[in-house]
């Protein structure tokens, strides 16, 4: 672990941000100088802290960023970033208003939608940026595309009035698998919407298309602009995919032993009695549980790492603790660190234990847990959304 320790001394997340800058630039040098990248920092940076982040990611060179909801994209003016945003999810038409006071792009995504925020916009010192999101396979938000009878309706959305079409894009369900015809499919379907669009003197600057598992599968995703979240973060969206790139993971979720005993033989551990100690056994209680992140379906299946092992969790995690088998682990004590997933135990090994993806688990570091931002191993910042960013 870093030399940085949260001075509440109970479970924390550790921040490379030399990670995040390597990552960074293994990302623009896979796209090439002539395309923008805009970085995903939706769910507070996918648990690693959007504001912090942000502002790294800007320093780098991040042409935008993209975030789910308007509090999200808010929080990150109020910080001071003024790079472009995009909001990738739904806005009520009626704040319109507010998106164009602070400069923010919203996504449109059917033709009552895009009326209503036109009609919002009506009164405004300037147009409301837009980028048009098309369905052509994922069956989420997005006009969904029906070929080229489709295009009438795409022509006139562009056309309406107090929105600048800023951007054109969809989104690619199965970009992880490579040669997958329907990704194909949908690559080629915006092509033909773009060139179709423009031929119709609609010419919209910005086309995107590729996520990070499309940035590593598909160059010709590209386009004008890729969106990279997790590959950001040091992770990609399957693990066989890790070693096309050279990426380093960002977090490393810590906690401490609270207490070290030894349990008789017969003697249950945790709720539901699901474990038994078939001998005396050394045990550490580890001050960290579901509600920092740490899923519960783990129980009596993963290991956690103290003092330069492996030990196994036994029984059910708890909300805010565990226990741990530490009988072969010697001189453990009570303070000691605790590594629950970082270099020394990946983040996807633990998603494929619980049934989930590594997505799920570095969203779910909970608010109690303060991250503490690492430089060259050593503490630069941290933020306690509990205590207001102090500790």
């Amino acid at each position: 672990m870093g030399n940085a320790v949260s001075v509440l001394r109970r479970t924390w997340a550790e921040i490379s941000l030399d990670a995040v800058a390597r990552n960074y630039g293994a990302v623009r040098a896979r796209i090439g100088d002539g395309c923008r990248l805009l970085a995903t920092v939706k769910a507070d940076a996918y648990g690693h802290g959007a504001v912090a982040l942000a502002r790294l990611l800007r320093e780098l060179g991040a042409d935008f960023f993209g975030v789910a909801s308007l509090d999200e994209a808010l929080e990150l003016r109020r910080a001071g970033i003024e790079t472009p945003i995009l909001i990738l999810g739904f806005t009520p038409a009626d704040l319109a208003p507010v998106l164009i006071e602070h400069d923010l792009a919203q996504t449109v995504f059917d033709g009552e939608t895009a009326r209503a925020l036109a009609r919002a916009s009506a009164g405004c010192a300037r147009p409301l940026s837009v980028h048009l999101k098309v369905d052509t396979g994922m069956s989420r938000l997005g006009l969904v595309w029906r070929g080229p009878e489709t295009l009438p309706a795409l022509t006139a959305l562009c056309r309406l009035p107090h929105l600048r079409f800023e951007g054109l894009f969809t989104h690619l369900p199965v970009s992880e698998a490579a040669n997958d015809p329907e990704t194909g499919a949908q690559i080629a379907a915006l092509s033909l919407i773009r060139d179709a669009l423009a031929a119709e003197g609609v010419r919209i600057p910005i086309c995107h298309c590729a996520n990070s598992g499309a940035v590593i599968q598909y160059p010709k995703a590209r386009f004008d602009m890729v969106r990279a979240g997790l590959l950001l973060y040091g992770l990609t969206p399957e693990a066989g995919l890790a070693g096309r790139m050279d990426l380093t993971p960002a977090m490393r979720l810590c906690s401490v032993v609270s207490q070290v005993k030894t349990i008789d033989r017969g003697a249950a551990v945790s709720y539901g009695r699901t474990f038994r100690a078939p001998a005396a056994m050394r045990v550490a209680v580890v001050a960290a549980g579901y509600a920092d992140g740490y899923p519960r379906a783990l129980s009596g299946r993963a290991h956690v790492w103290i003092a330069g092992r492996r030990a196994p969790v036994l029984g059910h995690v708890c909300m805010d603790m565990m226990i741990v088998d530490v009988s072969d682990v010697p001189g453990v004590r009570t303070g000691d660190p605790v590594v629950l997933f970082g270099p020394e135990l990946s983040v996807d090994e633990l998603a494929a234990l619980s049934g989930t993806i590594s997505y799920e688990l570095i969203c779910s570091v909970g608010r109690r847990v303060p991250r503490v931002y690492l430089r060259a191993g050593a503490e630069v910042d941290r933020v306690n959304y509990l205590l207001g960013g102090e500790e």
